[in-house]
């Protein structure tokens, strides 16, 4: 049986060329992609679950960064 190996962290930063309703056009998708495979999770988890839960966590902390970057008054780069 195969081990699941939890992808490496994303290196993925969101940066100055984005604009504020872009930034959080970008994060209202996230969030929506977050919740929905947040809802549709068994219990106990599975294999495939436990899949959705990591992409949906991802989603969140992209959505964060998008957020901070809408937020922030100056151009900026926002590490995920």
């Amino acid at each position: 049986m195969k081990k699941i190996v939890p992808d490496p962290p994303p290196t993925l930063c969101v940066g100055p060329n984005l604009s504020h309703h872009e930034a959080i056009g970008h994060a209202e998708n996230y969030l929506a992609d977050a919740i929905a495979l947040l809802k549709i999770l068994p219990s106990p988890p599975t294999t495939i679950s436990q899949i959705h839960l990591a992409d949906a966590i991802r989603f969140l902390r992209v959505s964060k960064a998008m957020l901070t970057l809408a937020q922030a008054k100056t151009k900026m780069t926002v590490p995920i």
